[in-house]
């Protein structure tokens, strides 16, 4: 394929979304996952592998499946194999790091080229044999992200930066796992642990939004290690410096965002919008950005995009200045704020039912907060003319109220059955608050 230098950079039927850019022999590849057109899901097809030659960016080559679902003894069932990533290893050969899913297992294959194939090696495992992901409290084995500096070799995992969030445990009805990024190093062998997890820390991050949420990645540039994440608002790729691999870093901005959100309102955006995963890659001197968007309406069908971006000369000593704690001030009582009276601001009249809408994206640990605040004073039922659960409850010592989960939403302009649920009850029923 030649000439083609414009977003999807690759052939418009080929879907490979969550893609890690390395080069390696004078090429660039792009690891990602590999959707399905029409498919029901994330991640459906094996891997596959596209490259090109760092002096001609528009001369993408295919170099066809590298690795099978069904090659992870863990995986037979052929459950999809999501992000991955890629690191040349001290011994020259090639390993790649993906997670299947519904296996809580971090898998390694290892190949002679870039291109592969891949043959499976072993699973990321701790010293006495079990798997990471399989301890309790364990970090989530999700997105691996990979990287060798100093003679080191260091694994980056995670999920979700809501301590109360209970997929883990609801899915697998197995021992609970610890949410968040971790970071942990490997013995020489590539694939056993010898420093256990270490959270990441991400300081002055501006809000919950811009928290990590998946899509773990690591690069090293001008001396200074960018930790790059898909954040809780999910269609941003935004990124943190620090001076050590494994932290502590500094929340920097947004270097991508699938649907120009941020820069303009949201109703304004240029695209409709889902997750993101992608990654930094320098390319003769220039640097490039690669993340991915939605397409066919659909958040399964996600195709790569990239852009070129300019990296302002940084300095590792900006990172030692010493940094205050900073105190706001709640605007609630108990923390540092004042009591609001009734009486102030517009007060609602006496006895008004106050409705609560939980809305968010899936598995953003709505379900954990609305089972808190109800208790067992709950209702299960279905949304008027559609087969989608609804359930309400009423907040635990305040009889007059009422609040709602709703399906999983990432945007006000849904696409499937559960979202337009969730956008209409919105709208139509307006909650007092959100």
């Amino acid at each position: 394929m030649k000439k083609q230098v414009f977003n999807p950079y690759l052939p418009s039927y080929e879907y490979i979304p969550d893609g890690e850019p390395h080069v390696f022999d004078g090429r660039l590849y792009v690891f990602g996952s590999h959707d399905r057109f029409g498919a029901p899901f994330f991640c459906e097809n094996d891997y596959v592998l596209w490259s090109a030659p760092v002096s001609d960016l528009s001369d993408w080559k295919f170099h066809g499946t590298i690795y099978k679902k069904e090659q992870d003894p863990l995986n037979q069932e052929k459950n999809p194999l999501f992000a991955p990533d890629v690191t040349k290893g001290k011994d020259g050969r090639f390993y790649l790091y993906y997670c299947p899913c519904n296996t809580r297992s971090i898998g390694v294959a290892v190949a002679d080229r870039p291109e592969g194939p891949y043959e499976f090696l072993s699973h990321v495992r701790y010293e006495d044999g079990i798997l990471v992901g399989q301890k309790e409290m364990d970090p989530y084995p999700f997105d691996p992200a990979v990287l060798i500096d100093d003679g080191k070799i260091y694994l980056y995992i995670g999920f979700s930066p809501d301590p109360n969030w209970d997929f883990m445990e609801k899915e697998f009805g197995k021992t609970p796992l610890s949410s968040g990024a971790y970071v942990l190093e490997l013995n020489e062998d590539m694939h056993t642990v010898k420093r256990g997890a270490e959270k990441i820390v991400i300081e002055d991050c501006p809000d919950q939004g811009h928290d990590f949420f998946e899509a773990s990645s690591i690069r090293k540039v001008k001396g200074l290690y960018f930790f790059i994440y898909s954040s809780m608002n999910s269609h941003e790729l935004c990124y943190a410096t620090g001076q050590s691999p494994i932290g502590p870093f500094t929340y920097r901005g947004i270097l991508h965002d699938n649907g120009d959100i941020g820069i303009v309102k949201e109703e304004d955006r240029v695209s409709y919008t889902g997750n993101n995963h992608g990654s930094l890659v320098e390319v003769n001197g220039d640097y490039y950005i690669f993340g991915h968007r939605q397409t066919n309406y659909s958040a399964y069908a996600r195709q790569g995009v990239a852009e070129k971006i300019e990296i302002e000369q940084t300095s590792p000593k900006a990172e030692k200045k010493t940094r205050k704690s900073k105190h706001s001030v709640h605007p609630g009582l108990g923390e540092e704020g004042k009591y609001h009276p009734k009486g102030s601001g517009d007060p609602l009249p006496d006895k008004t039912k106050l409705t609560f809408a939980l809305v968010g994206n899936q598995n953003s640990g709505k379900t954990t907060l609305f089972n808190r605040l109800t208790g067992s004073s709950q209702h299960v039922g279905n949304f008027p003319g559609v087969t989608v659960d609804r359930k309400d409850g009423v907040i635990k010592g305040h009889p007059n109220t009422v609040i709602t989960d709703l399906p999983g939403i990432y945007s006000m302009s849904p696409y499937s059955e559960e979202e337009i649920v969730s956008r209409n009850f919105v709208l139509e029923q307006k909650p007092k608050a959100i």
